[in-house]
Parts: C-alpha cells; structure tokens; sequence
C-alpha cells in the first residue's frame, strides 16, 4: 500500500519485481473483501463472515511485508552508491509520501463527519479532558480534539490505523539499515516470537484501539520483507530450484488452515489454536504469492497499473463501500456470499477507475496529492 512505484524496479536490470505486483494487488482485494462483510461486532455476525475474514487477514501484511521489501532495498541501494546517503535522510520523504495523501482523505471523510453529525471518535479516554462542563453535547474544542487525535492516530475511518503502523515501520528504517546479516536475523526471531505471544492471546492488548496499532502485532511483517531484500541473491535461486515443491507445501499449509478455521465457530479448537492457525494461514498466502513471482518481471500491464493505484483504493474506497453498504442494506440472517463479493467488487472496480482517472488528469501530481 506504500506509493513507491519507483521503488518498484531493480536498480541493476530495471525490472519490476512480480512479488511485490502480486502482494499488492491480492492484498487491496482482499482488505476490500474484509471492509464488505458484516463489521464482527455486530449480531447477526456469521460464521462465513468470520472464515472468509480470517483467510482475507493477509491484506495489511501484504503491504507491510512489501514496504520493507522496498525500503530495504533503497537503504541497499544508498550504501552502494559512490557517495552513501544516511538513512535518517530519507525517512522524511518517506513519511511525506504517506502523509499528504492521508491528509486529503482524512480532510475529505472529516468533513462528511462534520456534516452528518457521524464523526469516527477514538477511545473516550484521549478526548474526555476537552469535554466542556456545560450541556451534554460536545464543545467546538472537544470537537476539534477529537478530530485531531484521529489524524495523529489514524481514525479518521477505522481501516486508517494502517497509517499509524506503517509510519511507526518507517521510523526504525534507519536502525534496520545499520544491523548487519546476523543482527537483523536475530532480529526477526525476536520480533516474530512476540508477534506469536500477540496472536496466541499469551500477550493481549484489551483495548481493540490500541490493539491493531500494536507494533508487536505488525512488526515481523515488515521486517520480514526487509530480511527477504538484504538476502535476495541467496533467496531467489532458491526459490527457482525449489518453486513447486514449495508451491504445493505452501498450498497444502493453507488448506489445513482453511479447514481448521471453518470449525473455529463451533469451539472445537481453542481461540488460541484458531488465532495461531490464521496466523500461518497469512503466512502461507504471502509466502505463496512472493514464491509464485520471486525473480521474475512483472509483464502484465493491468497488474503493474493496479499496483500502482493501491495506496489510494486503500484511502478512498471507504468513501464508496460505506454508502454502498448502506444502500444495500446488508440482511440480517445467512451469509450472502453474492451481496458480499458483488459489493467488493463494485467498489474495487469503481475506485480504481476514479485513482486511474485521476492519475491521469493531474499526472505526476497524482502521486504527491493521492497516492496514485
């Protein structure tokens, strides 16, 4: 979901890496097909919404896997040069490019908040201090503390909290890039040994707000990627000589997975069992479609044209699938596979014509402004 188009290229053969095409691309699908189910706290909440979720869960790992992917290869590529860049320097450019884009979605969706009177609200905790102690409506200042904190936090809309991780990814670039091979391994068993105390319930955070903006809960996705980029000459001949074997390993994982998640709502296994399983379940679907891709060139001009358009669809498609779901009136009762899939489908589709129409009436302005 990071607009790094131009990071997408190797630096020597200037081709586009296929891995990062086909994670992009599978996973704005699959956080579209997410944001399309019934929200999990409601009633009628079933069973297939609850499967269908937990094997979609790849989504935001897909895009936090790929920015370290990406931001490891520019910090490779900086050492390499004949005059080596400080990775400090970049973090800002960095930033800005998830920022300003954020901001004008954060801007738009702010002021529909406004006008309906339906403004997303963080945890009472960070705002209640502003409350005014006359009336038992909000003060104009409450308002704009609340409207502040969601811009800092990224809750402008809920699904924006991928904002505030990858911005926390970004500022340990510059410590990333100074380990070396050893470091940044010891690292990664580190960093995926909370993941998995996170996701077992061992370590748990009860404040769901604070919970997907746990680091700890997002953090070996990144640095996955970012290990994967600095050993890539040692992994991509691997995974050529290998790529059936672990092709069909890697499908058979996902099965076993999807079966023993379709009997999480029954209680069979324990919550733990069941969160661990999806667990793999994401790992399995990104090391899938990295093995299906690793090495080779990106020569579809859809899939590129797609990749490309990720961040804004991420940004903006809240705008079109809310009301659409509103529209449609989601019934309670049975899981409706097609009013999901139409719904998903729907708003991809139109978000992508709208992020392309734009791309190419403001050009490389597109890119600073949107994300495009």
């Amino acid at each position: 979901m990071d607009p790094q188009q131009q990071q997408q290229r190797h630096p020597q053969s200037g081709h586009r890496y296929l891995e990062v095409d086909l994670l992009k691309c599978a996973g704005i699908a699959a956080i579209v097909v997410i944001h399309s189910l019934r929200d999990f706290w409601q009633p009628d909440f079933s069973t297939s919404d609850l499967w269908i979720g937990q094997l979609m869960r790849f989504g935001v790992p897909a895009f936090l896997a790929v920015s370290g992917f990406l931001y490891a290869g520019t910090a490779i590529a900086a050492r390499t040069q004949p005059e080596p860049t400080s990775s400090w320097n970049s973090v800002g450019s960095r930033l800005l490019r998830i920022l300003v884009p954020y901001l004008v979605a954060s801007a738009i969706a702010t002021a529909l908040g406004v006008w309906s009177g339906a403004l997303n609200e963080p945890p009472a905790y960070l705002t209640d201090f502003a409350v005014s102690g006359a009336g038992a409506e909000p003060s104009r200042f409450h308002q704009l503390v609340i409207i502040a904190v969601n811009l800092l936090l990224g809750n402008t809309f809920g699904p924006y909290y991928y904002v505030f991780v990858i911005c926390m990814m970004i500022a340990f670039t510059p410590l990333l890039a100074s380990l070396g091979r050893n470091g940044l391994s010891l690292l990664l068993l580190f960093v995926l040994g909370v993941q998995i105390l996170f996701e077992s319930g061992v370590l748990h955070w009860y404040d769901f707000f604070w919970y997907v903006r746990n680091p700890g809960l997002w953090g070996a996705y990144f640095l996955t990627g970012w290990w994967v980029r600095v050993r890539y000459s040692e992994v991509k001949p691997f995974v050529a000589l290998y790529r059936r074997a672990l092709m069909v390993g890697g499908s058979a994982l996902l099965a076993a997975c999807g079966f023993i998640l379709a009997f999480e709502s029954r209680g069979i296994f324990s919550h733990e069992v069941a969160q661990l399983t999806a667990w793999l379940g994401v790992y399995a679907v990104l090391g899938l479609l990295f093995v299906s891709g690793c090495g080779r060139e990106t020569r579809s001009a859809w899939l590129r044209g797609v990749s490309d358009l990720t961040y804004t669809v991420y940004l903006f498609h809240l705008f079109l699938l809310y009301p659409l779901r509103s529209w449609l009136e989601f019934p309670a009762g049975p899981f409706d596979p097609l009013l999901v899939f139409v719904t998903a489908g729907a708003t991809l589709s139109t978000t992508l014509l709208l992020a392309w129409s734009m791309r190419r009436l403001l050009g490389t302005r597109a890119r600073f402004w949107l994300g495009a």
